[in-house]
């Protein structure tokens, strides 16, 4: 029997054979041609990225950003292989980016695989092949990044997961050995900053604050003067997440800057400004100590008014307590900015303002720069936490800003003194002074005071303002109690002892024998050169309090006619007498306070108190058999004077002054407010006006009422 061979070949860049015997049925035959025509598909499929066989529907989608300062040529081109050999066929498109351009979201969009993407400049390229199977009609965008180095440009793919956004996140490394000025544009103006040498520098967008740092039309630029500017476009990349095909924000990426010195072609030295890479390794880590957050901090003092401060009063209710307004004194906020100038070589950029009653005055703070002459003292570097003294003696100390470290050396030294409390109280204070001359580093800080001044004269303001901020002016009086608490628990003597002590009429109060001012600090608060809080800042002043209850009872009360009886027949003063005298020492109180000096204060509400003690005052206060014209006797002459000046009188009424609030710490930067019954959210920050530091009006109308939900979230530097 004779047996023919048939043989069928298939190209697939080699030969797959069979044999089918001359008896076989052409049905047999058909099924096996089908079950192996299976196998090659798959077969077919799986060698295509090797082989170069472009599968279709399966589809590559790609971004080029050009942070260079040259201009980039971009291509795509198909490329197949044979047996092992790439070979392109052509270029499918072509684009060419000027710096700081990108080809955008459709410029090299949905190409069929597959491809070699190659980026161009001059003296340099960047190839990758991109032979990898993904889904089909895939809408992943990849994004490839052009960018500078010490060494020159070069590129990177950053891959997919990202979208776009108007928020900016980067750093700017000042790699030189000298000072360096920057500029950039922020919420609509210039900023400009000295960068210390070898220095890293955040700075970031806001993205409550219209063009700030990504304007909507044009670049803005940060400026290194002749080392050149970085362009800011108007969008930049972001790390993305996606639903149902559309890609939302979730964290801009950090863009790296850096201030280098380089050589050119002609071997001179050349200082300029690059953009570096998004991958690390491709920029120089921030790693040391050596951090400064430059990001303007918009920063708002409101000092409210006694109408904005005071609640409205119902009718029939007795006005126990009065906010005022003083004429004779001044509320004043002033911030010393450690930061290096560059012609004088020494601190400057200090804010000094006045902030007028009812009105907010807004500004941008910037933080010290890491070589200002001020320093954190020992007392701000270091927090005792933990302070055992029976047992293992812990001491838990941390610099603002660090993560706490266990002074395990001291804690042992400090459990082997136990000959008696006091000696262990000393070792502990000897042993944390040791503690901080040998590990506390020198942190840079700047103070922001906002003080009440008993002058209106900006001359002598500003005299005691510098002094204060200089470090010429004592700490305000205080009150020291050498009384120990133990067990939590505040027993008869221990009470008896703080009781003892008389509050000094000085308490919290500067004097300034300079400047002949005195004042009192209504905020403090300390700026790192990184630090918490990216702000906005809120602060809210408070103007002093007049208790009306305890100024009717040591003046005007003892003078007042008794013209009812209580439950025991005894005559008092009548309810309408009594709500009559407290509606009429408001009235003075909030006049004399406004005056700008007791004298005149005297001369205006003199009529007005003799007037009133005619109407509701006793008997003995009046001339007998003159009833009828109401003349004063000595004794009403005496009360008249009494009132109007005695030491507990309406032009000497004791105040009580009331610490502000920094509101970031409850808003984390929101605007002040609280949540109504109904959910909505009620803006309490309402100035008549908020200014700027020239006096100009910046917002003329109290900000709106907010109905979303603004509930605040945490600074991630915090």
């Amino acid at each position: 029997m004779v047996h023919r061979v048939i043989r069928v070949g298939l190209l697939l860049c080699g030969t797959l054979s069979f044999s089918v015997h001359a008896k076989s049925t052409w049905g047999e035959f058909k099924s096996t041609m089908t079950g192996i025509g299976d196998s090659v598909k798959s077969f077919g499929m799986g060698m295509a990225e090797s082989f170069g066989m472009n599968p279709p529907d399966y589809e590559y989608s790609f971004r080029v950003f050009n942070d260079s300062s040259e201009s980039v040529t971009v291509q795509a081109h198909r490329i197949k292989s044979f047996q092992g050999i790439k070979a392109r066929k052509g270029t499918i498109k072509e684009m060419t980016l000027t710096p700081s351009q990108d080809t955008g979201q459709t410029g090299f969009n949905a190409l069929n695989l597959y491809l070699d993407v190659e980026l161009k400049w001059p003296e340099g390229s960047f190839t990758e092949s991109i032979t990898k199977l993904a889904a089909k009609h895939d809408k992943t965008i990849y994004h490839f990044h052009v960018f500078e180095t010490k060494a020159g440009i070069a590129a990177e793919n950053i891959g997919k997961g990202y979208t776009t956004t108007d928020l900016y996140l980067g750093s700017i490394y000042n790699s030189l050995s000298t000072v360096q000025t920057v500029s950039f544009d922020y919420a609509g103006q210039r900023f400009s900053v000295v960068l210390d040498k070898d220095s890293h520098n955040m700075l970031q967008s806001d993205k409550d604050i219209p063009h700030c740092m990504r304007p909507v039309k044009d670049a803005a630029f940060i400026d290194c003067g002749t080392a050149g500017k970085i362009s800011v476009l108007s969008a930049g990349l972001a790390t993305g997440k996606e639903d149902k095909g559309v890609w939302t924000n979730v964290m801009p990426l950090q863009y790296h800057h850096e201030i280098i010195e380089n050589v050119d072609k002609s071997g001179k030295a050349v200082t300029k400004v690059v953009t570096a890479g998004f991958n690390p390794g491709n920029y120089t880590q921030p790693t040391n100590k050596r951090v400064r957050n430059i990001t303007p901090i918009r920063c708002s003092v409101w000092n409210t008014s006694a109408a904005q401060a005071t609640s409205p009063v119902q009718e029939g209710q007795l006005l126990t307590s009065i906010s005022i307004d003083q004429g004779s004194r001044s509320v004043w906020c002033v911030y010393s900015t450690p930061g290096w100038s560059n012609k004088t070589f020494s601190v400057n950029d200090t804010v000094m303002v006045q902030i007028p009653a009812g009105k907010a005055v807004e500004w941008y703070i910037m933080r010290p720069s890491i070589d200002g002459s001020k320093y954190l003292t020992s007392e701000e570097l270091l927090t005792v936490q933990e302070t055992e003294f029976e047992g293992s003696e812990k001491i838990d100390s941390s610099p603002i800003g660090s993560t706490s470290s266990k002074t395990t050396k001291q804690s042992t030294d400090l459990s082997n003194k136990k000959s008696s409390q006091e000696s262990q109280d000393q070792s502990l204070v000897l042993n944390l002074s040791q503690y901080i001359k040998t590990t506390a580093p020198q942190t840079t800080k700047a103070e922001l005071y906002i003080v009440s001044l008993d002058t209106i004269d900006e001359k002598k303001a500003r005299q005691f303002l510098q002094n204060l901020i200089d470090g010429k002016l004592p700490k305000p009086a205080r009150v020291e109690f050498n009384t120990q608490v133990t067990d939590g628990q505040l027993g008869q003597t221990i009470k008896n002892t703080l009781f003892a002590n008389k509050l000094p009429e000085n308490q919290g109060l500067i004097n300034d024998t300079q400047s002949g001012v005195s004042g009192f600090i209504l905020n403090y608060d300390l700026f790192t050169a990184y630090g918490a809080g990216q702000g906005p800042y809120y602060y809210t002043l408070y103007p002093p309090k007049v208790t009306l209850s305890n100024l009717y009872v040591h003046s005007l009360g003892g003078y007042m006619r008794r013209n009812a009886q209580d439950g025991s027949g005894n005559q008092i003063i009548s309810d309408e007498d009594q709500a009559a005298a407290y509606k009429a020492l408001a009235d003075w109180v909030t006049k004399a306070a406004q005056s700008q000096t007791i004298n005149q204060a005297i001369k205006n509400l003199r009529p007005q108190v003799e007037k009133f003690l005619q109407e509701y005052g006793m008997e003995q206060l009046f001339v007998k058999n003159n009833t009828s014209s109401k003349t004063f006797s000595s004794l009403g002459m005496q009360a008249v004077g009494m009132i109007l000046t005695g030491p507990n009188s309406i032009t000497k009424a004791p105040l009580i002054y009331s610490a502000g609030t920094n509101n970031y710490v409850y808003t984390y930067g929101s605007v002040p407010g609280y949540k109504d019954k109904t959910g909505k959210q009620v803006v309490t920050w309402q100035p008549s006006e908020t200014i700027d530091l020239a006096g100009k009006v910046i917002i003329s109308q109290p900000k709106p009422v907010e109905t979303q939900d603004s509930t605040p979230v945490k600074n991630d530097q915090e």
